[in-house]
């Protein structure tokens, strides 16, 4: 079972992408509504992934995904932002943010990070451990 955290005030924004991922039998959705919730949530859980709103009400969505790599740095991010790409790609440099969603998500970019995300898992998996840092 792998665990998905969706961060964000408004559930609705994520309709697409729970979509796309509850299909998946082995995938839980946990939503939080605020950077200092979801992070409370890392320090107990193990996610595999992270999908955080641009703004939310205590931090924006790349300073969560900034202190979530303090909490586990093995969480994949994905972020909603408005920014253009040059310009999300400036802003996010060092986080290793696996996707930028549109302000509205699309099934399409929806299907697109779960593709991403299943193929770094799976080269994750035939990399042996020791090889991993260097």
């Amino acid at each position: 079972m792998a665990s998905v955290l969706l961060v964000g005030t408004n559930p609705e924004i994520f309709r697409e992408l729970a979509d796309v991922l509850s299909g998946r039998p082995e995938i839980e959705l946990i939503y939080a509504k605020t950077g200092a919730e979801a992070l409370a949530l890392a320090r107990k859980n193990k996610f595999a992934l992270a999908v955080t709103d641009e703004g939310l009400e205590d931090m924006s969505g790349l300073n969560f995904v900034h202190d979530l790599l303090m909490v586990n740095a093995m969480t994949g991010t994905a972020v909603i932002s408005g920014l253009s790409h040059d310009d999300f790609h400036e802003a996010s440099e060092g986080l290793g943010v696996l996707f930028q969603f549109s302000p509205n998500i699309t099934r399409q970019q929806a299907e697109a990070l779960w593709e991403r995300f299943e193929a770094i898992n799976r080269l994750s998996a035939i990399v042996p451990p020791e090889s991993r840092n260097g």
